[in-house]
């Protein structure tokens, strides 16, 4: 087998590993397919893998996922392992992947996630390093995966999170500029002149750890750092390899065998760019390419004339999506080898793709044209990029004010530098008018937020090192500079740490995060300055937010309410690990004021605060617990009045989370609490009938209810004006609601209104009064409850149970009466006034037995014993019709061992409680 052959044959490996399901699966056909060449062939293909790791993440991924050795020996069991072990043992070209599995296969399953996240973030630099040192013409770092994974082991270690690269080891004097700027373009932090380190948090490890991770894109959690140069490097995959297909496909009959292959490579590399995500875009943009939002920076032979294969055909953009077949790139393909004429005819590419049901490729198409001064279109083209504009105006004109303000350039003339500066942005050569604007910005970092940071286009195509090397000047100018310049760079910083959680460059937030702290804590006094500073937290937390990522999002909102809270040493981080900074704030007592206004900016961002609330109610406590934590933070009327509307949601667990966290928020939420009430009481409430005053929105019945229920749970004393009130409401539920409340808290009104309530004309409502009743206890309420049994038997239920709970001897009686009527019923010289009815009867049995006591003992006692007997059941006659005897009886019966129970507790330590009021009402 040749090299190319070897290429190709892993290059088609890797695409179906990526297609399998877990890693078991992929472990298992990678093996398979590595296995069924010859032991010459295995050594070759295995070695391909590492010496393609840098160029090709599809081989990067393979390189990662072989790291489980435990697990491919399991998915190709010991036998085949052991002798493949042997082939690359005795073979050259396998030396290196015996000895990467011999380094590995000793890793437990934490250490092996870490190995993998930092293999991937080294495989990754490395190709950015190589990317820009064959721009710069300098020779390449010809480094084999499996040696980079041996140097992860020795030069980084295994101990923490933190990535250690010594440049001494990876590359010579003449490239060591260009890969220190490389290094600080990926993130990382520089030790020394040849030493850098960079640290991942878990979410990284855990999702670079993933041997998919590799290639994972920026958008997706953030865990890969150099994800841009990734992608610029997939881009160009794809690019080259259509572009060649093209010709391949316009020069060879459509049965050529060699074309067949040439589309499955170009669909596995396509596969390689979508990775775990729906799809993947490429958007021809003037004479520039974009693969989703990442610009491909390189110049390439194939990057032109790919851009002239869309633009004839006016094609702006075409999209790949998951389960992309061969066939569908075998069309896409010849679309292109037709002329654009016949194209058109034919309507376009997009028409044509439709036509045949393709629907894994899809195209934009565009019309497009230079617009003159005058408005009028006038030739076909591409639209001038007004950001080129921009920057070249931006830069013209700034180089023209200093000189004139006086500039060190005493050689030359304003015409001849403006001149001089004029030819550089007219050059075709975009590396050249970058570079120059790097060099303005160093000069002046306030162009930076005049141009750059103005603009996403911008924004996309700023040097990160350089916008690192800006923040370090504009942390100097906090030191030294005054009260303008401070505040130009507070603004630079916050506008430059937004852009850093963008590209998730989380090794210069963390940067930015300690620096603002140590000038909040112990450089400035200024309370306009220190607010400005303070915002940069929110600005954060803000940032996070917005990108769902509520873990770092909680850490900012822990340093502001750590700042709040007046606090000595502000942990940065949410684990004891996290590094903290000791602050002394006597002469800055402006800070936690200061601190607490940022917390409720944050509380004033609707959508921010839409995506905690819809965090808190989340039944995954992971998710609920950070996010309500920061609900109850930031609290601010809008938090309290996106959690009342909670209370409409169907699922009652929902609405009790989002109780909860108003519960916990207390006193601090009772003036919006308190509005909600007042304006769903009044009569002119555009929720309710007017004629009835029943809510007709549900919406404001539940969330009236959960307000009342929260008043009183929060501060009883202010609730009770406000439930006196609402038991006289016009609509019935919401007097019952304030009753049961009235009744729960004992307040010194609730007798009186509980008594009132008897007269209600809706039954729920007397029924809760004559819950009521029972809870006070109140022996003179039983003759009330006696006449209300005697004449609804809608409230006889209601009125047991409050008999139950008041327990005396005046109840009791009643209720021996209940045996009276069974007796009477039997005789028709006997009467009695308790009603002879099933329900009636079986209730007052079982209340005697709850109630206890030495009277119904007794009495259930000889009851039962009575109507045991064979002669008593025969004139059991009356009574037949509502009841069996057997029913009667055992009612009876447990009536009586549950009294007997319970005078049995009260000798002894067992007590039994009286029912309680119901729970809060969410």
């Amino acid at each position: 087998m040749k090299a190319e052959e070897a290429e190709f044959t892993i290059s088609k490996i890797a695409s179906a590993a990526h297609r399998a399901g877990d890693s078991g699966q992929k472990l298992a056909l990678l093996g398979k397919q590595i296995l069924d060449f010859s032991p010459d062939d295995q050594a070759l293909l295995m070695s391909t893998i590492g010496a393609r790791a840098t160029e090709d993440p599809a081989c990067g991924r393979l390189l990662l996922l072989l790291a489980d050795v435990a697990g491919f020996k399991n998915a190709v069991g010991s036998d085949k392992f052991d002798k493949l072990r042997q082939n690359l043992a005795g073979r050259p070209q396998g030396a290196a992947v015996d000895r990467y599995f011999r380094a590995v296969s000793a890793l437990d399953a934490d250490r092996l996630l870490l190995f993998r996240a930092k293999s991937a973030i080294m495989l990754q630099t490395l190709s950015m390093l190589n990317d820009r040192l064959e721009q710069e013409r300098v020779g390449l770092i010809k480094v084999n995966g499996y040696d980079v994974a041996e140097r992860v082991m020795t030069e980084s270690g295994l101990e923490d999170n933190t990535i250690r690269i010594d440049l001494s080891n990876w590359v010579g004097k003449q490239a060591l500029p260009t890969a220190r700027d490389v290094l600080l373009e990926a993130d990382f932090e520089e030790v020394d002149d040849e030493t850098f380190q960079s640290n991942m948090n878990e979410e990284q490890v855990r999702i670079l750890g993933q041997a998919s991770g590799l290639g994972v894109m920026l958008g997706t959690g953030g865990a890969a750092k150099l994800s841009e140069a990734v992608a610029q490097r997939q881009a160009l995959f794809i690019v080259k390899r259509f572009c060649l297909l093209v010709r391949s496909a316009t020069m060879y009959p459509p049965d050529h065998p060699g074309l067949p292959p040439a589309f499955e490579a170009l669909k596995s590399t396509v596969d390689s760019a979508i990775e775990d995500k729906e799809q993947v875009t490429i958007t021809v943009i003037g004479g520039d390419i974009l693969l989703d939002d990442f610009k491909i920076r390189k110049e390439d032979r194939f990057k032109k004339t790919f851009c002239d294969l869309f633009d004839e055909r006016q094609v702006s953009s075409v999209t790949f999506r998951q389960g992309l077949t061969p066939d569908e790139v075998k069309f896409f393909t010849y679309c292109f080898t037709e002329s654009p004429k016949m194209i058109k005819d034919k309507g376009g590419v997009r028409k044509i793709l439709q036509r045949k049901n393709i629907t894994n490729i899809v195209v934009d198409q565009f019309k497009y044209g230079v617009v003159a001064d005058d408005g009028k279109a006038q030739v076909e083209g591409h639209a001038v990029a007004s950001d080129d504009h921009l920057l070249e105006s931006l830069i013209y004109n700034q180089v023209l004010e200093k000189l004139e303000k006086g500039g060190n350039i005493q050689s030359l003339s304003i015409e001849e530098v403006g001149s001089f500066f004029r030819d550089i942005l007219a050059n075709p050569d975009e590396d050249k008018r970058k570079a120059l604007a790097r060099m303005l910005i160093t000069l002046d970092p306030g162009l930076l937020e005049k141009g750059f940071l103005s603009s996403p286009e911008m924004r996309r195509n700023l040097s990160w090192s350089a916008a690192r090397k800006t923040l370090d000047h504009m942390f100097r100018e906090l030191g030294i500079g005054d009260h303008e310049s401070k505040e130009q760079a507070l603004e630079t910083i916050a506008q430059l740490t937004d852009l850093a959680i963008t590209r998730n460059k989380e090794q210069t937030v963390a940067s930015i995060t300690k620096r603002m702290i140590d000038y909040i804590a112990n450089q400035e006094t200024d309370p306009d300055l220190l607010r400005m500073a303070t915002r940069v937290y929110s600005t954060m937390a803000i940032t996070y937010l917005r990108r769902r990522k509520m873990e770092q999002g909680k850490d900012f909102l822990d340093i502001l309410s750590q700042l709040a809270q007046g606090e000595g040493e502000i942990r940065l981080g949410q684990d004891e690990k996290s590094p903290s900074v000791y602050i002394s704030l006597d002469d800055r007592s402006e800070v936690p004021i200061i601190a607490r206004e940022a917390l409720r900016s944050i509380g004033q961002e609707d959508d921010v605060v839409d995506i905690l609330v819809a965090g808190a109610i989340d039944a995954e406590t992971s998710r609920s617990q950070p996010a309500s934590e920061m609900l109850e933070a930031i609290e601010t009327d809008l938090v309290v009045n996106k959690l009342f509307r909670v209370f409409v949601d169907p699922d009652r667990a929902v609405r009790a989370r989002a109780y909860q966290i108003l519960k916990r928020l207390g006193k601090r939420s009772l003036r919006s609490i308190r509005v909600a009430i007042d304006e769903r009481k009044a009569v002119t409430c555009a929720g309710r009938d007017p004629s009835s005053g029943i809510f007709q929105q549900e919406s404001d019945w539940y969330i009236l209810r959960n307000c009342v229920g929260l008043l009183t749970e929060i501060d009883v004393s202010v609730a009770e004006p406000y439930l006196t009130e609402l038991t006289g409401d016009r609509d019935h539920r919401v007097r019952k609601e304030a009753l049961q409340l009235l009744v729960r808290s004992g307040l010194p009104s609730a007798p009186l209104l509980t008594k009132r309530a008897l007269k209600d004309p809706k039954a729920e409502v007397r029924d809760a009064a004559i819950f009521g009743l029972g809870v006070f206890r109140d022996d003179e309420a039983v003759e009330t409850l006696i006449d209300l049994f005697l004449r609804y038997e809608q409230h006889r239920k209601a009125v047991l149970e409050a008999m139950e709970r008041i327990a005396t001897p005046s109840a009791t009686r009643f209720l021996l009466k209940s045996l009276e009527a069974i007796d009477s019923s039997t005789s028709r010289k006997r009467k009695t006034d308790f009603p002879v009815e099933r329900d009636a009867i079986l209730g007052a049995i079982a209340t005697l037995g709850a109630i206890g006591g030495p009277e119904a003992i007794e009495a259930l006692d000889e009851f039962v014993e009575r109507w045991s007997s064979p002669l008593k059941r025969f004139f059991f006659r009356p009574v037949k019709g509502m009841m069996s005897f057997q029913d009667l009886l055992n009612a009876a019966r447990n009536a009586l061992t549950l009294a007997r129970r319970r005078a049995g507790s009260r000798t002894g330590t067992v007590t039994v409680a009286p029912r309680q009021a119901s729970a809060a009402p969410a």
